[in-house]
């Protein structure tokens, strides 16, 4: 308040008001325009920062965007793409496991597919031989039956035969 009343009043119009001089000498008048010229441009500085708030003819308080503000929507939007690109990288990293996952279960599928193959496999052909086995057992059990029949049928026509001697 004080600075601006100094500021209406020109330095060389301010006089003592005992001894009716000039208040400040040249060199002092100076240093004070000086302090008071870098007083205003740290309010101007402020001002512009910090922003200060106007009134507009309708009689409404608005606010000018600043320099502080116009820091803070850059941080925060960096902030926002950061956090975006940290999201985007959870997503490929949430991705690449799902697919690896994806492909390790297929593995695993195919694996398992190769192993009933296999096994099948190893069943049919245990099954045929089974089978290989059991006809040639019955042939065999034939031709035992056969040859077994023939020398039956051998013994019978011996026995005949001795049969057919007269005996005496």
């Amino acid at each position: 308040y004080k600075i601006q009343q100094i500021i209406e009043i020109p330095l060389h119009a301010q006089k003592d008001p005992v001894t009716e001089k000039p208040r400040y000498g040249d060199a002092t008048a100076k240093r004070v325009k000086t302090l008071l010229d870098s007083y205003e441009a740290i309010s101007n500085a402020l001002r512009i920062a910090f922003g200060e708030a106007e009134e507009n003819e309708q009689g409404n308080i608005s606010q000018k965007s600043t320099v502080v503000d116009d820091i803070r929507g850059a941080v925060e939007e960096q902030k926002e793409q950061e956090r975006k690109a940290e999201l985007d990288l959870a997503m490929k990293k949430a991705q690449s496991e799902a697919e690896k996952l994806a492909k390790e279960q297929q593995c695993l599928e195919e694996e398992r597919n190769a192993k009933e193959a296999a096994l099948e496999a190893r069943r049919q052909e245990e099954a045929d031989l089974a089978r290989r086995a059991q006809e040639a057992r019955r042939a065999r059990e034939a031709a035992e039956q056969v040859r077994l029949d023939a020398e039956r049928q051998e013994r019978e026509e011996a026995n005949r035969w001795v049969d057919s001697i007269p005996k005496g």
